[in-house]
């Protein structure tokens, strides 16, 4: 019997459920018995219907599909995305005046999202294709010479791919976007996730304020991070548009604290294509020119 043959007759018998302990079973040797109820069988399995539809396919209505796929993922990638960060949003007050998620929370919050989005993709390409009469019949006629890989037997694989995916990264999402910093002019508040209670810091409590800037594969990069009494860190620089909007309340915020401010972290040469208004901030203390608005907000804050 070939893999796919193998493939085939292992997912039927996990597809029948049989009781623990029928002769079908005990046939199987211990180290030969498929986990039917894992992600990696599930995914094996799709990968290599996948393999064998590619096989077959010789229509030019196969084409269609690409479009139709590209736009069904980048549409669901962006809407589990925004639905992470409204369950962001829900967390900050109404007078927080700068809000964001930790650096870690924002890469999971939006790339979490992409691997459901790929399979609700898929199926959406199948449906838009499947409604055009043509390419309907042009495509049946190839997936007749395949066993298993009709319209409803491949939609469902992606559904069951689709919900063991998101099982897994739409929770993980949900973490990264509990990942999060708010300002307000009483308090710094900070979670590291939904796992995690809420730590107020009263802004007295910032001991250090650190910047730094660098090159990183040839791009520059650039932070602003607060460090607690207790030795909590809390990046503020996630968004520089909402930053610099911030920046005159967070310096007066900080009017009359004592605190060590340290640039030792912005390298001479990220330093130099800053621009002024972005050379100012990650190398001054804050201070009260801050506050009295002198400060131009530019495009960004490389020159």
């Amino acid at each position: 019997m070939d893999d796919a043959g193998e493939r085939r007759q292992t997912r039927r018998i996990c597809n029948r459920r049989v009781r623990k302990g029928t002769a079908e079973i005990r046939n199987w040797q211990e180290s030969a018995r498929p986990n039917c109820y894992t992600p990696t069988f599930y995914v094996n399995t799709i990968s290599s219907d996948a393999r064998e539809r590619a096989k077959g396919r010789r229509s030019k209505w196969n084409l269609l599909l690409i479009p139709f796929a590209v736009a069904g993922i980048g549409l669901s990638w962006y809407g589990l995305t925004r639905l992470l960060l409204m369950l962001r949003s829900l967390f900050f007050p109404n007078d927080a005046f700068l809000m964001n998620g930790t650096r870690l929370g924002n890469i999971v919050t939006h790339v979490s999202p992409a691997f459901p989005a790929l399979g609700v993709g898929l199926v959406f390409a199948n449906v838009c294709v499947w409604m055009i009469f043509p390419a309907r019949q042009a495509l049946d006629r190839e997936a007749g010479g395949v066993k298993e890989t009709g319209f409803k037997t491949s939609n469902f694989a992606l559904l069951k791919f689709t919900g063991i995916i998101s099982a897994v990264a739409l929770p993980l999402g949900a973490l990264g976007a509990t990942s999060y910093f708010y300002l307000t002019p009483q308090y710094i508040t900070y979670r590291t996730s939904i796992l995690g209670q809420e730590r107020h810091y009263p802004w007295a409590k910032v001991a250090r304020i650190e910047t730094a800037c660098w090159f990183s594969r040839g791009e520059p990069e650039d932070s602003y991070t607060l460090l607690m009494q207790d030795g909590t860190r809390v990046g503020i620089l996630e968004s520089h548009p909402d930053f610099i909007h911030a920046y005159p309340m967070i310096a007066s915020a900080l009017s009359g604290q004592a605190f060590v401010f340290d640039s030792s972290g912005v390298e001479p040469g990220c330093e130099r294509s800053l621009s002024p208004t972005w050379r100012t901030l990650l190398t001054s203390k804050p201070s009260d020119s801050g506050r009295e608005g002198t400060l131009v907000s530019p495009s960004g804050p490389w020159q």
